[in-house]
């Protein structure tokens, strides 16, 4: 977060996927331990600690099977029949959900998100849907991301 601005800066110089992890991840910047994006590993971790082999189409599959807002790691690990009995575990965040353009953005935060953060995500995944599916088939650039209100919206609070 201390780069962000800059980051913002060069944002159409990274993939599809490494940009919507910055945008998440500068929306919830207080709170975000990792974002999972199918397509891609962990990105933009605060924590070295490992996943524990649970894969992000599994994770975006549990979350949702459990309400897909704030839904604790460890039950998330437990549904997936995950040990967690190593010092390492992931068992003390949460993951909310958002789906774009077939895809999903798990977000993992270790504090629980309040109503209006949820919101945000949520807005923040339906602008990006669209513009996701139009990069994805090159009818668009990725500077595009920089014309959303979600990349204004974070821009302005960087």
């Amino acid at each position: 977060m201390s780069n962000i601005e800059d980051i913002l800066d060069e944002l159409d110089k990274l993939t599809l996927y490494e940009a919507t992890a910055v945008l998440f991840t500068a929306l919830f910047s207080e709170k975000v331990i990792a974002i999972h994006i199918t397509g891609m590993l962990d990105a933009f971790s605060n924590s070295a600690r490992p996943s524990g082999g649970l894969y992000l189409s599994d994770m975006s599959d549990y979350a949702s099977q459990l309400g897909g807002v704030n839904v604790p790691l460890a039950e998330i690990c437990h549904l997936a029949s995950l040990d967690t009995s190593h010092e390492y575990s992931p068992v003390s965040s949460f993951i909310t959900s958002f789906s774009i353009a077939s895809d999903f953005a798990c977000v993992e935060t270790d504090k629980l998100l309040d109503d209006n953060e949820v919101e945000l995500g949520r807005k923040a995944a339906e602008e990006l849907d669209w513009l996701w599916s139009r990069i994805k088939t090159g009818q668009c650039a990725m500077s595009e991301l920089e014309e959303t209100e979600l990349f204004k919206r974070i821009k302005q609070n960087a």
